[in-house]
């Protein structure tokens, strides 16, 4: 099929500005995506200032590509610039409403501004509403929701044990649990524990877990009794 001029000019045109954004972050198309999903820092600070001027650079040529936005809010987020963070998930989520992971960051991030526990409530709702299951949805949201277990109402610490048991049941996301039981509240914990560790086995496998990551000594059997 021939594609007439005038619209292969008008398809040329408007890949430009993509073409234009995505070649500012080129350099960090391998450092950048890995650390942020691995959770590792970027070293040294200077890479990360770097790296945030880059994709600034690239939303100017292409302010509505939602994965750029997203990925710029998670550098901002690194930088703890949360202001930033949770203007650029807006904007993402102005040009790609139905992403459930963007809506647990943007959870995450008006919560660090400290906006009020309603307001938070209603970005969990629609993160667990777009992507009830999503992996990536799933460990930031449940996260948010243990820290926070008594700010939010029922039905928002009902999603929290879903997400709990949804974390549970894969084994490749079960390593999230240990730092996601430590950085939450006692009634987070408590929460976590029944919903999950609904057996003595299944409280002793975790607590053998916490002691490992925390480098504490195993419990004597006949202590632990």
């Amino acid at each position: 099929m021939i594609v007439p001029t005038g619209i292969a000019v008008c398809v040329i045109a408007l890949a430009i500005p993509r073409i234009a954004a995505y070649s500012m972050t080129a350099p960090w198309a391998e450092v950048v995506p890995a650390a942020l999903e691995e959770g590792r820092m970027i070293e040294p600070r200077i890479f990360l200032d770097d790296a945030v001027s880059d994709f600034k650079r690239a939303v100017g040529y292409h302010g509505s590509d939602a994965v750029l936005l997203q990925d710029l809010a998670r550098l901002h987020s690194r930088q703890e610039d949360w202001t930033s963070a949770e203007e650029d998930l807006r904007l993402s989520l102005a040009a790609a409403p139905n992403r459930a992971f963007v809506w647990s960051l943007l959870a995450r991030a008006s919560t660090e501004r400290g906006m009020p526990p309603d307001i938070v409530a209603s970005f969990v709702r629609l993160s667990y509403q777009t992507g009830p299951r999503e992996a990536s949805s799933v460990l930031v949201r449940s996260a948010l929701i243990a820290k926070n277990w008594t700010q939010f109402p029922e039905d928002i610490q009902r999603i929290g044990k879903m997400d709990f048991q949804n974390i549970y049941d894969t084994p490749w996301m079960r390593r999230e649990m240990v730092q996601m039981y430590l950085d939450s509240d006692f009634a987070g914990r408590s929460a976590f524990r029944d919903t999950v560790l609904q057996t003595p086995r299944d409280a002793r496998v975790f607590d053998k877990l916490l002691e490992k990551s925390l480098g504490l000594p195993a419990m004597s059997p006949r202590l632990a009794h």
